[in-house]
Formats: C-alpha cells, structure tokens, sequence
C-alpha cells in the first residue's frame, strides 16, 4: 500500500516540477507544444502498447468490450446532472456548454491511466482504457458540440471531429 501512495506521490511531484519549470518560463509555447505531441502521439501510444501486449491477450481485452457501457453511462449522466445544475444556477446560456465539459470529463490519460497502473498495476490498465476510449468519443461528439454551440462562431466539423476521435492513443 505504502508503495502505491509513493507512485502517485512521484506523480504529483512530475505535475509539481512541471508546473515550476512552466511558472519560471523554462517551457515556452513550443516546447509546450513539443512536449504534448510527444506525450499523446509516441509515449502514451507505447506504454500503452507495451503494457496491454504483455498484460493481455487479445481475448481478455475483446471480453472487456460490453463493459464499456458503465464509462458511457456514467459520463453522460454527469452530463445531463450538469445541465440540470447550469439551469438551476442560472449560467449564461453561453457558457452551458464549457460547465457540462468540466463537470462531466476528467483527465483519463493524464492522471487516470497513470494512478490506475500505480495501485492496481497494469493488469487493470483495460478497464482505465475503457474509460480513456468512452471519454474521447463523447468528448470529441458531444462534448465539442457543446462547446461550439456556446460561442456561436464555429460549426461542428463532422471531418475534424472523426479525426479528433481516431487519436495515436485510442487507435
């Protein structure tokens, strides 16, 4: 147990001098930029990998498949609850949209799949995949939409938002 609260330590430590290393302007806008298309299209796709070929086999992970229904589930009744509170608080109808997104997704990838390997170990990685694979496609449909109708200005882009979905990560 001691060990999992040191791996999620070292991971809030990691955010902790990231955030340092940002708030003395050792990172700028490019290597921002950089460093999040390393992260989402070479490192997460390879851990992925690598944990889900020697943890799984291809069977286990395909059984896993109608147990995504709980990820989908949860997430849009977080949806429809945030709706129902931006009405009850009386949100400006323009910003509905930004509230349901950050009262109904998390940070799957950034946080949930590593504080899933560090107290459960990577053979609970899928069931975070789940999760990780549910949140995108709502996000990238729905939640974009959303977002989109609260400014107005731009339309919902069917093209962009199937290549936003079939993400290195997801795929």
């Amino acid at each position: 147990m001691l060990n999992d609260y040191s791996n999620i330590l070292i991971l809030f430590l990691t955010v902790g001098i990231g955030f340092i290393l940002g708030k003395i302007k050792w990172f700028n806008e490019n290597s921002n930029s950089a460093m999040t298309k390393l992260l989402l299209n070479i490192t997460l796709p390879i851990t992925l990998i690598l944990s889900i070929t020697t943890d799984f086999s291809k069977k286990e992970f395909l059984t896993l498949i109608p147990a995504i229904i709980l990820p989908f589930s949860t997430i849009l009744l977080l949806m429809l609850i945030s709706f129902i509170v931006a009405i009850i608080m009386k949100l400006p109808r323009g910003e509905h949209g930004l509230f349901i997104g950050l009262c109904s997704m998390s940070s799957t990838v950034f946080f949930g799949i590593p504080i899933t390997m560090a107290v459960y170990g990577s053979h609970q990685l899928p069931y975070a995949l789940m999760t990780y694979i549910a949140q995108t496609i709502i996000y990238w449909t729905l939640g974009i939409y959303l977002l989109k109708n609260d400014n107005n200005t731009e339309k919902f882009n069917v093209i962009d938002t199937i290549k936003n979905i079939f993400t290195p990560p997801l795929i």
